[in-house]
């Protein structure tokens, strides 16, 4: 799984592997090692949640997709997911998870577990 974040954007990217883990398991997880403990990136999918969203905690931050929508984007060739809510001072949060495709600019990358096949 890839993560970038932006102005009021989390973009999560998924690779076949991921979607497998995330099928299997009900989310996916991904930790980045900081002091004095890893930071977590995880997607969850959510039998109570109407709504994609996200909660920050203190080693991470957990999104969330409604069952439905989650089951349905998995077994599909949609590529990706996007959701809104409220951010600080009346700002949004824009939330997108995504297929991983291979990089272009990237030819040396192993692309084997990327979905070029729906590109």
């Amino acid at each position: 799984m890839k993560a970038r974040f932006t102005d009021n954007s989390i973009r999560l990217r998924l690779r076949k592997s991921d979607i497998a883990t995330l099928k299997e398991n009900g989310e996916v997880t991904m930790s980045i090692g900081f002091l004095p403990g890893p930071f977590h990136f995880t997607l969850r999918v959510d039998t109570q949640s109407k709504a994609m969203g996200a909660e920050r905690y203190r080693d991470g931050i957990v999104i969330a997709l409604p069952a439905k929508m989650g089951l349905e984007w998995m077994d599909t060739d949609r590529v990706g997911l996007e959701g809104t809510m409220p951010a600080n001072n009346g700002e949004v949060l824009n939330i997108l998870v995504e297929k991983d495709f291979p990089c272009a600019h990237r030819p040396m990358e192993d692309k084997s577990d990327t979905f070029h096949e729906l590109g």
